[in-house]
């Protein structure tokens, strides 16, 4: 550390004197060990004489070039400071524990991420459909993150492309073209110009989704992905028999023989006729014929009888449960689901009016809990029990967090019956949706949503229909509420009769799930879509907000991360004190 100070000192004299024109007179400096700032400040004229500063204008010069130097100095010294400070600040709130982030030196290449998504049919015009991008996905096409040099040329992209990190499938299709879709259109267009990196980006921009279609062949779509059904073998209960547990359903269902283990603990005659007993319970199990169906008591099935007249019972209570409407619980769900998959959305929506009036129900999130068991149909939106999985259908969507309106509108536009569960996965993440991502996933859009559409609104935009779509979805499934809209939005959307192009979109998408018309017959459900109060900032909020990691306990690190720490907290307590907010107004 000396010795670079020694050499930086000597660096500092030897441009003083190039800044006069009198680098020749360094040596004459150094043999008289005048080597720093300090010591050439203490320099007099007649001293300067000697070292060979013979005119007065050449020791004006001088003394002018050590000022200077010193102004550099001390400024330099009080940056490097203000930085290590900087950095010891940022290192306390920074999430990993690494240095600070170095940026590229000058003269070192940069790379250039390109999102491609590879196709399989030749003659496509359209960008793949959910169903289709999942089949693609599993056969090694589908959506793919492609990085490259920003020198790279039109030969380099094509063999990284065509490379094991690409889609080694294109090889064999006799050539391919490269597509993109313009926004607010799903036709694909040929991208005309060269395929070097400069080009592309200047084209379709940073972070455009580029579509790789083959020309020549179709791809043959082969799922690559699947490992082969389970090895583990489970035994039938019934028949005591070993299988796999892919067919153990199956076979359960189709299992002819009989388990005593669940007949009821009676006296059972060898004679018993088990055919009886199974014709009795077939004929309950139709409504019809209970007013027909007789069995002859006689000595020999006098436990089908009992069995019968049980069964018989039975089913006449439950078939006045379901058909006496006023009745206030209803115990079985499988009938309420069944009935609810053969309602229109505009029947539940006049149910739920109905109920609602009827039970004196004006509270929006009691109205949104009971509509959302109407309307949504297929898995359970949210894990009850954590022993039982979720099992049912759902739309599956696949969308990218750095293109969320785009890739978020492509989906819910391909989507055909909206009331399924929605099942979300991002781009190039694995995690499992059992609720977590499908409410992250809301939370994003909405919030892009209100800064594109609604801050300030889009007239000329054709998304709106979309765009409500996805508010009635977060409405129902759980997720955010929509508070985007003005007061002049809202009286435009529930109460003029002759609205704008854009609010008759937007009554459509939210109308797509019955929305629109259970808010304008419900009036107090219109509240959930007007922005709530925004709340102060406190210390509280703040210090969650700006959660610190600290060093390991013990070490000199956490020591300097307590203190600075501790003056970040007593500098948010003068700001929120009451002399602050006095002198602030």
């Amino acid at each position: 550390m000396a010795g670079e100070s020694e050499r930086r000192n000597a660096n500092v004299v030897q441009e003083i004197l190039c800044g006069i024109g009198m680098v020749s007179l360094y040596e004459q400096f150094s043999k008289q060990k005048i080597d720093n700032l300090e010591t050439c400040k203490a320099l007099t004229d007649s001293e300067l004489k000697t070292l060979g500063l013979q005119t007065i204008g050449d020791r004006a010069r001088f003394r002018e070039r050590i000022v200077r130097q010193t102004v550099i100095s001390s400024s330099s010294a009080e940056d490097h400071q203000d930085t290590s400070r900087r950095n010891r600040v940022m290192q306390l709130f920074r999430p990993t524990r690494g240095g600070p982030r170095q940026r590229p030196k000058k003269g070192s290449v940069r790379t250039w991420t390109g999102h491609f998504f590879c196709m399989a049919d030749r003659m496509a015009t359209k960008p793949p459909k959910t169903s289709e991008k999942l089949a693609l996905q599993n056969a090694g096409l589908g959506f793919k993150k492609i990085q490259f040099q920003e020198i790279d040329t039109e030969e380099t992209v094509f063999a990284q492309l065509t490379s094991i990190d690409g889609f080694p499938l294109l090889k064999d299709v006799g050539g391919f073209e490269l597509l993109h879709c313009q926004s607010n259109c799903r036709e694909l267009q040929i991208i005309s110009c060269p395929w070097s990196v400069e080009f592309l980006k200047k084209v379709i921009g940073t972070q455009a989704k580029i579509y790789i279609r083959p020309i020549q062949k179709n791809i043959k779509v082969i799922n690559i992905t699947e490992e082969g059904p389970s090895t583990l073998k489970e035994s039938c209960s019934t028949c005591h028999k070993l299988f796999s547990i892919t067919e153990l359903r199956d076979h359960v269902n189709q299992c002819s023989e009989v388990d005593e283990g669940y007949l009821p603990d009676l006296d059972i005659q060898a004679d018993v006729d088990f055919e009886s007993i199974t014709t009795a319970f077939n004929e309950v199990s139709t409504p019809t014929l209970l007013e027909t169906s007789v069995v002859p008591n006689t000595p020999d099935n006098t436990f089908a009888t009992a069995m019968f007249e049980s069964a018989e019972t039975h089913a006449e209570l439950e078939v006045e449960s379901v058909n006496n409407s006023s009745a206030p619980n209803l115990n079985s769900s499988a009938i309420e689901n069944q009935t609810t998959l053969g309602q229109s959305i505009s029947n539940i929506v006049e149910s739920t009016v109905q109920y609602c009036t009827q039970n004196g129900i004006f509270d929006p999130t009691e109205i949104l809990r009971y509509f959302q068991k109407k309307i949504v149909t297929g898995r359970k939106l949210d894990i009850v029990d954590e022993t039982n999985l979720l099992e049912g259908k759902t739309n599956f969507i696949l969308v990218d967090r750095n293109r969320i309106i785009e890739s978020s509108f492509e989906e819910i536009k391909a989507i055909e019956d909206l009331r399924t569960c929605l099942e979300v996965q991002f781009y190039g993440e694995t995690s499992v949706d059992l609720g977590g991502p499908r409410k992250e996933f809301f939370v994003l859009v909405l919030q892009e949503m209100k800064q594109k559409f609604f801050q300030p609104v889009r007239e000329w935009s054709e998304d709106y229909e979309t765009v409500g779509k996805i508010m009635a979805l977060s409405m129902i499934q759980n997720g955010k509420l929509p508070r985007v809209l003005t007061p002049e939005l809202m009286e435009e959307l529930f109460n003029s009769g002759n609205p704008r192009t854009f609010i008759n979109d937007l009554r459509r998408g939210l109308d797509a799930l019955g929305l629109y018309t259970l808010a304008v017959k419900l009036p107090t459900l219109m509240n959930v879509f007007a922005p709530g109060t925004p709340s102060p900032l406190t210390v509280k909020k703040l210090s969650h907000l700006l959660h610190p990691i600290f060093s390991e306990e013990g070490s000199n690190r956490k020591k300097v991360e307590t203190a600075i720490y501790s003056n970040f907290v007593k500098y948010m307590r003068e700001a929120a004190s009451p002399k602050a907010k006095s002198r602030s107004t």
